[in-house]
């Protein structure tokens, strides 16, 4: 299996700590500030950067693997989602989804 799809998974992590901020107590509150704001510049900070760019031949593989394509599709769902969590008359199976 190859692991450079699994960073696609970071943003999945937000979603996840914003519902334990929001549905918890304590510490776990501050865990999407603390994540996004402490967590991820560390990392930063610890992993090198690659200078080197993907070959024609990783291009090609790349651009024709659907999973990026599903990812894709993924998140921007989950973002439209949360958009309309908020806002006006919106869908009410969405509104239930949101707990308002």
């Amino acid at each position: 299996m190859q692991t450079r799809h699994l960073k696609f998974l970071l943003p999945f992590s937000l979603f996840v700590l914003a519902y334990l901020a929001f549905t918890q107590r304590g510490w776990l509150i501050a865990s999407p500030v603390i994540y996004a704001f402490g967590f991820i510049p560390l990392l930063e900070l610890l992993i090198p950067l690659s200078k080197e760019n993907m070959t024609e031949a990783e291009e090609k593989i790349a651009k024709d693997d659907r999973i990026y394509d599903w990812w894709l599709y993924i998140i921007d769902h989950l973002g439209k989602v949360g958009e309309n969590c908020g806002h006006g008359p919106a869908l009410r199976s969405l509104w239930h989804q949101c707990g308002t």
